[in-house]
Parts: C-alpha cells; sequence; structure tokens
C-alpha cells in the first residue's frame, strides 16, 4: 500500500452526521443518498458515512468502534479553537511525538475521531 484512499464509518443517522461533517467539521459533500454519504477528505481520499451503525451517548469503547480516522490539518491549535466555539467536546489535550501533533475528539454518536497536525 502507499496510503489510506478511503475510510468509513456507520451512523445511525446519516442526516444528522453529514451536517456534522459538513458544517462542524467543513468536509465537502461529494454525494449523498439515503443509505450513504461521501466527503471529500482531502489529498484524495474518501470519507464514507453510511448508514447502519448505533449511536451512543459517551465515547464509544474500542469494542463498539475498532478503527479511528484522523484528519490532517494545518494548524491544530486553530481548528481547536474553532471546533470548540462550534461546541465540540475533546477527549484530550493536544498530544504530540516528534514532528505530530494530534488531539481525539467525538461526533454526535460516539465516534472517535482525531485531528493531527504534521510539519
Amino acid at each position: 500500500p502507499i496510503g489510506i484512499i478511503w475510510a468509513g464509518l456507520q451512523v445511525a443517522d446519516l442526516d444528522t452526521q453529514v451536517v456534522f461533517y459538513q458544517e462542524v467539521i467543513g468536509l465537502r459533500l461529494i454525494r449523498k443518498n439515503e443509505s450513504w454519504a461521501v466527503f471529500d477528505a482531502g489529498g484524495g481520499a474518501i470519507f464514507e458515512l453510511s448508514a447502519g451503525g448505533e449511536r451512543s451517548s459517551l465515547p464509544k469503547t474500542s469494542r463498539q468502534q475498532s478503527l479511528v480516522a484522523g484528519f490532517r490539518v494545518e494548524n491544530l491549535s486553530e481548528e481547536v479553537r474553532l471546533l470548540r466555539e462550534k461546541g465540540v467536546s475533546f477527549l484530550s489535550e493536544i498530544e504530540s511525538y516528534k514532528s505530530s501533533r494530534w488531539v481525539k475528539f467525538a461526533d454526535p454518536e460516539g465516534n472517535i475521531l482525531e485531528l493531527k497536525e504534521v510539519s
């Protein structure tokens, strides 16, 4: 493999999640129907939401969600500030290792995601 080109996530309420990923996270919606929605995740990658998942009022455990998607950003501190203004709660402080910094958060259904900055 030379990279990840597609990642998908099953969600309980497709319409609500589309609004979150489009308006809060800022992904560009490419196409949507009653069963799935496809977003441009940057760098040629696709992020897909599909109906059939389960909602959790708390961040999901690794048994409930075995894959965590990370979105690369240019300025992590600024993205965190903007998302906090939009009501997103973060599950960790910004962490770092070598040339990377990242932070974890959950979407409205408890799916855990990361924002990551690589210098």
